[in-house]
């Protein structure tokens, strides 16, 4: 009798570690209640809920948000996570401005694709790392300055992210100086 609660309570206390350590990928499938507003650009933007913010100015933006969860491909890991930055037009007209980001990025990334161009938003795919990896951009202009939101993940996670990453970019909005 010993014996069998003991085995019991081991098998109960084995699961109970297991479910207690094991975190379920969930990708967020809602906005922020909180709407972050920049304090270096003229700028608001309603982020995914639960992502950590990072205004450090990493990689030259003005903001990151990443989702606190990993997703895995093999050994391979990436938070999805949306990116803002801001660049002088330095003259150029919007489309200028376009078609010379796409160019670069076509430069920089040999392998990228755009696989939708709506005017002022590209979806891309691209291989960093030997990973695919799926991205959507924003293109927003003041008078001299643009703005671009990209909200990136691996490429097999894209359907979990597309629709709130999509969300996030539409509410990004230029505010009064």
């Amino acid at each position: 009798m010993k014996i069998r609660y003991l085995i019991f309570f081991v098998v109960a206390f084995a699961a109970g570690i297991v479910i207690f350590f094991a975190r379920p990928v969930v990708s967020p499938q809602k906005l922020s209640a909180q709407i972050y507003s920049s304090t270096q650009a003229p700028f608001t933007f309603q982020p995914p809920e639960g992502w950590i913010v990072d205004d450090h100015g990493t990689n030259g933006t003005l903001v990151i948000f990443v989702n606190p969860t990993q997703d895995r491909e093999g050994d391979f890991r990436l938070s999805a996570s949306i990116n803002i930055l801001s660049e002088p037009l330095q003259g150029l007209s919007q489309e200028e401005y376009i078609r010379t980001s796409e160019k670069n990025l076509m430069q920089f990334h040999k392998d990228y694709r755009i696989t939708s161009d709506e005017g002022h938003i590209f979806e891309a795919r691209f291989i960093s790392e030997g990973h695919l990896i799926r991205n959507r951009q924003l293109f927003v202009f003041t008078e001299d300055t643009a703005y671009i939101i990209t909200g990136s993940s691996l490429e097999a996670q894209w359907d979990a992210y597309k629709q709130v990453i999509q969300d996030s970019l539409e509410t990004f909005a230029i505010v009064a100086k």
